[in-house]
């Protein structure tokens, strides 16, 4: 949660790429190349101690290779640059209690670019909700500080379906201002909700160097691990902190 009248925005700049994923049944299989760019800004304000209003705003491109399917056929060319997903939405904490804490979050997920852009942002249609219970907890391993945080939560109308998603963050301060964050990003969405069987999981470590008290710069990789119905997608991060 963000104190009343603080906040912080985390500026980001994604890149990222993918030549082979998993089919429906989790075996390596070659896809349509691709390579992605997305710009965001996280941002974050607290209405009171108890209420953090969220925004995202997003611009991404998104480009697809000539290059032809195990047939020998050529599967075409695709290129989008365009604004791409947006989030506003609210976090409510629920409880507190000595090093932990609880909250729910709902945001609203649009794209404003059009439905070319929304498909290239795990989107069927323009328009999705997303629900999550947090859960967070500060600790210490090893004589450090760190922390420890996970998401559980529900987005309708994913690429393949409706989604149950978990997010799991492990953070550890191993130096005066520079954290190490260890993160992992597990999307399902089961064939039950009348979509697609899919599973998704990206593994991301990154540092965040604490610049100033106010400022601080995140640079870090992504991969993705074995799936389902999922590109095998690697690439780097890197991102400004400020809080105010």
């Amino acid at each position: 949660m963000q104190p009343e009248g603080g906040g912080q925005i985390i500026a980001q700049v994604g890149f990222s790429k993918a030549g082979y994923g998993y089919d429906a049944f989790g075996r390596p299989v070659a896809i349509r190349a691709w390579r992605k760019v997305e710009v965001s800004a996280w941002g974050e304000y607290g209405l009171t101690d108890a209420v953090t209003l969220i925004g995202e705003p997003s611009w991404r491109s998104f480009r697809a290779d000539k290059l032809t399917d195990w047939n020998g056929f050529e599967v075409g060319r695709a290129h989008v640059a365009r604004l791409g997903a947006t989030q506003i939405g609210a976090r409510v904490k629920l409880l507190e209690w000595e090093n932990s804490i609880l909250s729910a979050q709902a945001t609203a997920r649009f794209a404003p670019g059009g439905k070319e852009i929304a498909l290239y942002s795990d989107m069927r249609r323009p328009m999705q909700a997303d629900i999550r219970l947090l859960y967070g907890r500060r600790l210490e391993a090893f004589g450090l500080k760190g922390f420890a945080s996970a998401e559980f939560g529900f987005r309708n109308d994913g690429a393949f379906g409706h989604q149950f998603r978990m997010d799991l963050t492990y953070g550890l301060q191993v130096w005066d201002r520079l954290t190490l964050m260890l993160q992992n990003f597990t999307i399902l969405t089961p064939r039950w909700f009348g979509g697609q069987f899919a599973v998704s999981q990206k593994a991301q470590a990154s540092l965040v160097f604490a610049v100033t008290d106010a400022v601080s710069v995140q640079v870090g990789a992504m991969m993705g691990l074995r799936g389902a119905n999922s590109a095998a997608e690697r690439g780097l991060v890197s991102a400004v902190w400020t809080r105010f």
